[in-house]
């Protein structure tokens, strides 16, 4: 989507009266803080009154993380901490195939605004695992790597058979044993190159060899994570866990989102019964796919309301032709096995969207300036309906909504004074690659000058690295 919707996106919101537009901002303390206050003025429902929805939650979360090795002290006191009471803010996005930074920075920046201002009863950060979508999105199979030359992107191996792009994410199996020793092979490679540019060019690095050992442990932990786990997501989901909560320090929470609908049904029920008009309450095509158990995919289904009152759908699989017709809507696990859990009907962006903004008494969230569209469609169906949403920051690293200056790539060949890291968040690169780039666990810390306070803005875009003011010879 290009600057121009976006801001359109944003002008018809404001346009119909909403008061809960998104918040857009770049990586700086002082939009942190100006969100931050926005969620602590924002009159949400007590936490009570989620209290079964958010031990759901907590049984979920301490299940995902006891598996994936990162039920850290952070991690126990952030889930004390729901149980609790505490206000909750909200991340969620694909876990893509060597998950890229940019992916992470809203995760950063909500982590980063909850412990720098050290009050008491800040809010816990949850991040939920979408992995419903279909397998075919290139993002999601297909990391990228900034070319050694500095011209283009290196396309790695896709994690994804073509014989299973047609199934959602959740049920493709995690990649062969080439694809793997490929992907490593590249990242050590890349790695070894842009860390002697880099230092060629006075940045502070760690050195080639630190450098390299710290890509061969990140490789060696993505083999051993990849050859545990049985499904692609799965093993993506545990990878990003590791690297936030036991490389970089993070006490975000981690948890499945399809693991929480049927502690929501009725509520994504409700929904659904509201957006049929009253007029032709007996038939309507909206916010549902039905997942096809035979072959993985998602059909599309017509959802109504049937002569006994219960929400049904019909629905056929393009693939198979395996079709039902009046089927109830339910969020059960499905009855392979309570490991997998691959939910029968699967809510479309918007249904989720309503179900994160009003089913687990979040007091905000944040995404990137990409996902503005949904953020501005669900927030309209909210005040349509009367439903008070909750603060959203949009994190926009470029600065492409706001005024400033342009930011030239660091892997485009060219040499500028002051190489910002948002430059490198522009290709979307493997968060791995960053981590080899810097000290251990440092990433998160080096997305801010240290001498920035919450609250005091900052009146230069934030940088990684500076050059000597001499500049490279």
């Amino acid at each position: 989507m290009n600057v121009q919707v976006l801001r359109n996106h944003l002008r018809e919101f404001r346009s119909v009266g909403c008061t809960d537009s998104p918040q857009l901002g770049p990586i700086v303390d002082s939009v942190l803080a100006s969100f931050l206050m926005r969620v602590h003025g924002y009159a949400q429902t007590p936490a009570a009154d989620y209290a079964s929805v958010r031990a759901h939650l907590i049984t979920e979360a301490r299940r995902f993380h006891d598996h994936a090795q990162t039920l850290t002290p952070g991690v126990t006191k952030a889930l004390d901490d729901i149980a609790g009471g505490c206000q909750l803010l909200r991340v969620s996005h694909q876990p893509n195939s060597l998950t890229g930074l940019n992916i992470l920075i809203p995760l950063l920046m909500l982590t980063r605004g909850t412990t720098s201002s050290a009050k008491v009863g800040q809010p816990v950060t949850v991040f939920f695992i979408v992995d419903y979508d279909e397998a075919r999105d290139q993002r999601f199979r297909t990391p990228v790597l900034p070319s050694p030359s500095g011209q283009g992107v290196l396309f790695m191996e896709s994690a994804v058979r073509k014989v299973d792009r047609h199934r959602i994410a959740a049920a493709v199996p995690t990649p062969r044993p080439v694809v793997l020793k490929s992907w490593g092979d590249q990242l050590l490679w890349v790695v070894k190159a842009w860390s002697t540019q880099l230092r060629r060019l006075g940045l502070d690095v760690p050195s080639r060899r630190a450098a390299v050992s710290q890509t061969e442990a990140l490789v060696g932990e993505l083999h051993s994570v990849m050859q545990a786990e049985h499904f692609l997501t799965q093993a993506n989901a545990v990878l990003l866990s590791r690297l936030c909560n036991n490389v970089w320090g993070l006490d975000a929470i981690f948890v499945f989102e399809r693991r929480m609908w049927a502690a929501v049904s009725a509520d994504l029920v409700r929904f659904l019964s509201l957006d049929i008009p009253q007029a032709e309450r007996d038939e309507i095509r909206l916010g549902l796919w039905r997942l096809c158990l035979q072959c993985h995919e998602r059909c599309p289904t017509t959802v109504y309301i049937s002569g006994t009152g219960d929400l049904v759908a019909d629905w056929r699989c393009a693939h198979c032709a395996t079709s039902e017709f009046g089927e109830a809507v339910t969020w059960d696990a499905s009855p392979e096995s309570d490991k997998d859990r691959l939910p029968t009907f699967i809510p479309k962006v918007g249904l989720s969207d309503l179900a994160d903004i009003s089913c687990y008494g979040f007091a905000g969230g944040a995404g990137y300036a990409g996902g503005i569209e949904h953020v501005v469609r669900s927030r309209c169906w909210a005040r349509k309906h009367s439903f008070v949403a909750p603060p959203e920051l949009a994190a926009d690293p470029l600065d492409v909504l706001l005024p400033g200056e342009d930011c030239n790539s660091l892997f485009n060949g060219r040499r500028t004074d002051m190489v910002a890291w948002e430059a490198f968040q522009t290709a979307k690169y493997p968060a791995v690659f960053f981590s080899a780039l810097v000290e251990r666990g440092d990433v998160p810390s080096r997305l801010w000058p240290s001498s920035e306070g919450l609250g005091q803005g900052h009146p230069e875009r934030p940088s990684l690295y500076r050059l000597p003011e001499s500049g490279p010879s």
